[in-house]
């Protein structure tokens, strides 16, 4: 199949501004379908549900949450509850109009195998997002009205829980948490969030996803559509058994991408089912009206400061792990990072996408790192160069 690097970047462009004037929105999954979300366990019989009004949700929509990760204040755990509200539309104007040009721009013929991948990959971009919807979230005793959702379908609230509280009491070491929807009467789904309660010492991996734990290649606009829409996703050899000794160990992870938010569900479909372990996860927003696809053409360096910054002031005792790749400003902003926090930065790792190493590459990373001790940053070209223990 013949791939016109030359004018990836044309058909990006053209995508954004055309659905911009036939789809309503976007936020969420993009694999196979636009994913379901997780199902929940039956509350604790042996804690009263709390009572409060269901959620709004009609029956034709559903709710999407991010993994998030609570912090400890005041004596109770503060737990982000990010949700997002759509209605799938398989038949909308704005799905063929980008199935057509995406297609186009990589030589599909129409009605090709490979093209009917890409349509269902695409099912995500086209969602209708839902505004003015309540999604009721409730653990044992304790539960919050997330909403009203904004145009893009997200709305964020937060749920204290007492620390010592048996609702506090989750599963794996940091502990997670399932949170779950109330439903309208007589609908019988079963919806829920998680989130990750982080105490505020240990050791946090901030992890990079698109060509540091996932194959994307990013820097060629053409290969990076064929890997996200058309391909199935690949894991970086090793990559995923380094992570998971590194769970074992009580080391929480936050992935942290520059993705837009209607891959949420490819993600996490790809994590799991490469056995990378679960952790907080932290997309680009998205929505075709309101300027941030047009963003998703622009460097992700601002974006991912500030998401690790954040991570940085709720833990100002907890140590870190930086794990990115060269390919564009991990680079950059990790070195940032570890001259403003030496005493919490224990090491960075750089995965090299590039076979046999891209040239000029330890000149680049020398004067990136200027002042950052030379053993506390590493170049690995797969998960062989992470160490076994932390």
């Amino acid at each position: 199949m013949a791939s016109p690097r030359s004018s990836s970047s044309v058909v990006l462009s053209c995508l954004l501004v055309s659905l911009g004037a036939c789809s309503r929105g976007a936020p969420a999954g993009d694999a196979k379908d636009v994913p379901s979300p997780a199902s929940s366990r039956p509350t604790d019989p042996a804690v009263a549900p709390i009572e409060m009004e269901p959620s709004t949700l009609a029956s034709d929509e559903t709710v999407m949450f991010l993994p998030t990760y609570a912090v400890q204040r005041d004596g109770a755990w503060q737990i982000p509850i990010e949700a997002w509200v759509f209605e799938p539309e398989d038949d909308a104007p704005g799905r063929r109009v980008l199935m057509k040009m995406l297609g186009e721009g990589l030589e599909l013929a129409p009605g090709s195998a490979d093209a009917d991948v890409v349509a269902d990959n695409l099912r995500a971009f086209v969602v209708d997002n839902e505004r003015g919807e309540r999604v009721a979230v409730r653990r044992g005793a304790h539960g919050v009205q997330v909403g009203p959702t904004a145009p893009n379908g997200r709305a964020r609230a937060m749920l204290a829980i007492p620390v010592g509280d048996a609702a506090a009491e989750g599963e794996g070491t940091p502990p997670w948490v399932e949170l779950s929807v109330v439903m309208p009467q007589g609908d019988g789904r079963s919806l829920s969030a998680w989130s990750q309660l982080v105490a505020d010492e240990g050791v946090s991996v901030i992890s990079d996803i698109d060509d540091t734990i996932k194959i994307t290649e990013v820097l060629d606009k053409t290969k990076l559509l064929e890997n996200t829409f058309l391909r199935p996703p690949k894991a970086v050899p090793g990559m995923a058994d380094a992570y998971r000794r590194w769970a074992e160990q009580g080391v929480a992870f936050h992935y942290v991408s520059a993705s837009p938010l209607p891959l949420l569900g490819a993600l996490i479909g790809f994590a799991d089912g490469a056995g990378f372990p679960r952790g907080s996860l932290s997309l680009r927003p998205f929505r075709w009206t309101d300027g941030t696809a047009i963003d998703l053409l622009a460097p992700s360096e601002a974006y991912k400061r500030e998401v690790i910054a954040r991570l940085f002031e709720s833990f100002e005792r907890r140590r870190f792990v930086l794990v990115g790749d060269t390919g564009e400003h991990d680079p950059e902003i990790y070195a940032d990072i570890a001259r403003a926090h030496p005493e919490q930065v224990a090491t960075v790792y750089l995965r090299d996408p590039t076979p046999g190493g891209t040239a000029g590459l330890s000149e680049r990373l020398d004067a990136v790192f200027e002042g950052v001790p030379r053993s506390r940053w590493h170049v690995i070209s797969d998960g062989a160069g992470l160490p076994p223990l932390l």
